[in-house]
């Protein structure tokens, strides 16, 4: 692990897998899938609702 993720008692991970986190974060906190969608730069909101459903089934 990185000394910086260390110091915030975060695991390493992907970059890829920090986009999901952050949607998963912003999905958490009430933010407006039309918000997330613009945020993670998805053509539509749909994208967005089929991958947020997407990760959620596969990583429990």
């Amino acid at each position: 692990m990185t000394p910086t993720l260390e110091k915030v008692g975060l695991k390493k991970m992907k970059f890829h897998g920090m986009r999901h986190t952050h949607a998963t974060l912003l999905r958490l906190q009430g933010v407006n899938p039309k918000v997330v969608s613009e945020r993670l730069g998805h053509a539509s909101v749909k994208i967005t609702l089929d991958v947020s459903l997407i990760w959620k089934l596969t990583h429990p």
